[in-house]
């Protein structure tokens, strides 16, 4: 399981997916991307993408606001 830790317009949030890690992140963008705006800028940031064990597992990172 694959974990993308993001920032959502200063929200820290995670999203979870059994798809390989590359696979995953152009999935990711297709859901949260917006045409014509780069990757990793704007309101959607990729913080951290990483192995998973399960649905629970943040990777050491909090889910909230971020500073």
């Amino acid at each position: 399981m694959t974990r993308i830790t993001y920032a959502n317009y200063g929200d820290l949030e995670h999203i979870y997916s059994d798809m390989s890690k590359d696979d995953f992140v152009d999935h990711f963008w297709t859901i949260f991307g917006q045409p014509g705006v780069p990757r990793n800028t704007g309101g959607i940031q990729i913080i951290s993408i990483g192995p998973a064990t399960d649905e629970r597992d943040t990777g050491g990172f909090s889910t909230g606001k971020v500073a």
